[in-house]
């Protein structure tokens, strides 16, 4: 009960960003590509085609081209209504003051160009 209370602390957002990660148990230290299929403050839903994560797998999430570097833990694997692999709900672990401010910032921007799309789109019905 309390994983499901947490994954509903925080605003989330859908976006479709390219990270790495990577951990010296998990990846050897090799940096595998990511998506992230939505974000919030707390972590992320990711999606790894390279290799298969399990609950409890820890590792570094890069995000925005370098910028940040978080220490990300498997929570849950999230599949389809068929039972399809859809991705992996992360957690954020010991997240610093300003990796949260721009972490912050990227689902403003994001908010922000869905306001734009959509108002877009109203304006296209006309």
């Amino acid at each position: 009960v309390e994983e499901l209370e947490e994954r509903r602390r925080f605003f989330k957002m859908t976006c479709s960003e390219k990270v790495f990660i990577y951990g010296e148990r998990l990846t050897g230290g090799q940096s595998i590509s990511a998506t992230i299929l939505n974000i919030n403050l707390g972590g992320v839903l990711l999606k790894c085609e390279a290799m298969e994560l399990h609950p409890g797998d820890r590792f570094y999430t890069v995000l925005f081209k370098g910028k940040l570097k978080i220490i990300t833990k498997v929570l849950r694997i999230q599949k389809n209504l068929e039972g399809e692999l859809v991705g992996y709900g992360c957690q954020f672990e010991n997240i610093s003051k300003e990796a949260e401010d721009e972490i912050a910032r990227f689902i403003m921007q994001l908010q922000l160009e869905e306001r734009e799309r959509r108002k877009a789109l109203e304006e296209d019905d006309f």
